[in-house]
C-alpha cells in the first residue's frame, strides 16, 4: 500500500531489505505487496542507511548536466574564457567528488549487502507473503538462486519444513522448461546467487564512475590548456591617462 509523506509516495513493505538497501534492485520488484491487515508498519523507502550507495550516481548525473550546459553555452551563446574556466572547475569538483564516493563505496558493497541473507530466511513459499514474493521476483529478474548459490537454500527454515528436497522454482534457469527446482539436477538452476549478482552490478557501476571521471579529467586538462592558449594569444589592453581640458 502506498503511503504519503511530505507530498511524495512511498512504499511500506516488509521487504525493505531488498528494495531499499540496493537501488539497482528496485526496478525488479514490479508489484509492491500490500501492508498486512494487522496494521504493522514498516520502514518506508529512503529511510535506510544504505541509501548512500546511490550518491555517486547522482553526483555523476549532476556533472553530466553541468557539462551539457557548458557545451550549450559555448556552442550557442559563446562565453568568455574565464567563464569557461569556472565551468571546467565546477565539473572537475563534481567529478572528483563522484570518483571519491565511488571509490569509498566500492569497498563497502560487501558489508552493505550482509543483511541480504535475513530476507531469504523469512521465505515461506507463499505468493501472498511479501518476503517470498520479493525473493521470487528477485531471483527471476536477476537470474540468480540463493545468496551465493543454490546451496544456501539448504539452511533456510522453508527448505527444512517443506521436506520436498527442492529449491523455489524461481531458481530454475528459464532456458530449461522441465526444471522443477529439484536438487537432483543442479545444472538446471541459476549458478550464481543474488548477492553475488548485486555485488557485481554495484561494483560495475561504481568502477564505471571512477574510470569515467578519469576520462573527464583528461578532457578537462585539454580544455584548460586550450583556454590558456587562447588567453595568451589575446593582446593585452594598454591603458593611459587621458588629457582633459577644463573650461
Amino acid at each position: 500500500m502506498a503511503g504519503r509523506s511530505g507530498g511524495r509516495s512511498e512504499w511500506y513493505v516488509p521487504v525493505v531489505e531488498l528494495q531499499t538497501q540496493w537501488p539497482l534492485l528496485r526496478p525488479h520488484v514490479h508489484h509492491p505487496p500490500s501492508m498486512p491487515s494487522s496494521g504493522q508498519r514498516y520502514s518506508p523507502i529512503g529511510q535506510r542507511r544504505t541509501g548512500h550507495l546511490g550518491v555517486p550516481q547522482k553526483v555523476s548525473l549532476a556533472t553530466g548536466c553541468v557539462w551539457d550546459t557548458a557545451y550549450h553555452l559555448i556552442c550557442c551563446h559563446g562565453v568568455w574564457p574565464f567563464q569557461f574556466v569556472y565551468l571546467l572547475v565546477m565539473v572537475f569538483c563534481l567529478e572528483a567528488t563522484a570518483a571519491a564516493l565511488a571509490y569509498v563505496n566500492a569497498g563497502k558493497v560487501d558489508s552493505e549487502l550482509a543483511p541480504f541473507s535475513s530476507v531469504f530466511q523469512r521465505y515461506t513459499g507463499s505468493s501472498q507473503d511479501p518476503y517470498s514474493d520479493a525473493v521470487d521476483a528477485t531471483q527471476k529478474e536477476l537470474r540468480c538462486c540463493g545468496i551465493y548459490d543454490y546451496r544456501d537454500w539448504l539452511a533456510t527454515p522453508w527448505f527444512n519444513h517443506s521436506g520436498q528436497g527442492s529449491v523455489p522454482r524461481s531458481c530454475c534457469n528459464s532456458t530449461y522448461h522441465t526444471c522443477n527446482g529439484t536438487l537432483e539436477l543442479p545444472g538446471l538452476l541459476y549458478p550464481k546467487g543474488c548477492q553475488v549478482k548485486l555485488e557485481e552490478a554495484l561494483l560495475f557501476v561504481l568502477h564505471l564512475i571512477i574510470w569515467s571521471s578519469l576520462a573527464v579529467a583528461l578532457v578537462e586538462t585539454v580544455g584548460f590548456v586550450s583556454v590558456a592558449q587562447l588567453m595568451s594569444d589575446q593582446p593585452l589592453l594598454e591603458y593611459g591617462i587621458l588629457d582633459r581640458e577644463w573650461a
